[in-house]
């Protein structure tokens, strides 16, 4: 996915459950960033929601938020079908 806040950034999330982070300014094919944690499971959505948020939930029901750098999560949510959470 295009960043949309940093044209020639793009977003993409792995098999694996890792995000990695490409700039088309450097002319080379491999990513500038990649997460240095996973989540084990497919990358299903992406989601930039403000320039220092992506989202990404993988295949297993985890939301990560990871932050602008994509490095290390800043927040882990396992999302659990038929749960109400209770307050």
């Amino acid at each position: 996915m295009f960043h949309p806040y940093e044209p020639s950034v793009i977003i993409g999330g792995t098999y694996s459950g890792s995000l990695v982070k490409w700039d088309i300014r450097t002319g080379k094919a491999f990513p500038v960033s990649k997460s240095l944690e996973s989540t084990n499971f497919l990358i299903k959505s992406i989601n930039i929601v403000s320039p220092q948020n992506i989202i990404s939930v993988s295949s297993d029901g985890t939301l990560v938020d990871w932050g602008d750098d994509v490095k290390a999560p800043v927040k882990v949510v396992k999302l659990s079908e038929g749960e109400d959470e209770k307050s």
